[in-house]
């Protein structure tokens, strides 16, 4: 199940990424920016590196308080500073940190990505039963997006590779940015305010079979092409429609069935 839970965690690091690169470009031009189941890649703008003088300092203070005033507009931070407000201070020390050490993009996103990442992935295997399968739905349209535009971008979705992060601010409509940021501010909110108790293996088997058998009816021996990610040639849009279908299949199984499924892929990870 790892394949499951990488195409899953790859795409939560993709989506909380891409959160802020969007509402703080969105008045700009768009086109100027098994055992487990199958990752969040945070996305700033980095203002000028700070200088030893007392005009540089008002400046960063005043980038600093234009940054936390995006990050109010985005639900899910706004969740994460009031349920975790530690990592919320963190990631405004990250910030500062990068400004003041003239850290490039890329490495300030390397800076913050754990922080999110341990958020989003510590609240998703508790959160409700509706607020998982909601925030799933989300996952899979934003999918079913990049895939219609072909070109990888699905596939670079779900398994990102290491300083190549699909460019979401070119490929995703507005109104699915928007529902992923509420979904996924939800996610953090239940999680805090009910966790759930984490299904188990046993629990889900029956679930998770019924779902593979409808799988493996569909697509036959092209299934085992999950068994090696890495092959030479790999349809690799084919495990996009695949993975998708997967998704699919977990969401068409009965409420709150559903949501359990989707908690207990998360828990795996």
């Amino acid at each position: 199940m790892s394949i499951f839970v990488n195409a899953i965690v790859g795409a939560v690091c993709a989506l909380v990424a891409f959160v802020v690169v969007f509402w703080a470009t969105r008045n700009a031009d768009r086109d100027s920016s098994a055992r487990s189941w199958g990752t969040v890649i945070l996305f700033v703008v980095l203002f000028t590196v700070a200088k030893a003088t007392v005009i540089a300092d008002i400046t960063g203070r005043l980038e600093q308080k234009d940054f936390e005033s995006k990050l109010a507009q985005i639900p899910a931070f706004v969740a994460i500073r009031k349920h975790a407000p530690a990592t919320y201070g963190e990631l405004l020390a990250e910030f500062q940190r990068g400004r003041k050490e003239g850290l490039r993009d890329d490495q300030l996103v390397a800076a913050m990505k754990p922080k999110v990442m341990a958020v989003a992935m510590k609240s998703l295997p508790v959160t409700s039963n509706e607020a998982a399968s909601a925030y799933m739905g989300v996952m899979v349209q934003e999918m079913r997006e990049l895939r219609a535009q072909g070109n990888g971008l699905c596939y670079g979705f779900m398994f990102p590779q290491p300083g190549a992060p699909v460019n979401m601010v070119k490929y995703v409509k507005k109104e699915t940015v928007e529902a992923d940021l509420q979904a996924l501010a939800k996610v953090i909110e239940s999680a805090a305010l009910a966790p759930q108790t984490r299904p188990t293996e046993q629990e889900m088997t029956g679930s998770i079979q019924r779902v593979f058998m409808q799988l493996a009816t569909k697509y036959g021996a092209d299934v085992a092409l999950y068994e090696n990610l890495g092959a030479p040639g790999l349809d690799k849009e084919k495990v996009c429609d695949m993975t998708i279908d997967l998704y699919d299949e977990v969401l068409k199984l009965p409420s709150p069935e559903n949501g359990r499924v989707v908690r207990f892929m998360l828990a795996q990870a």
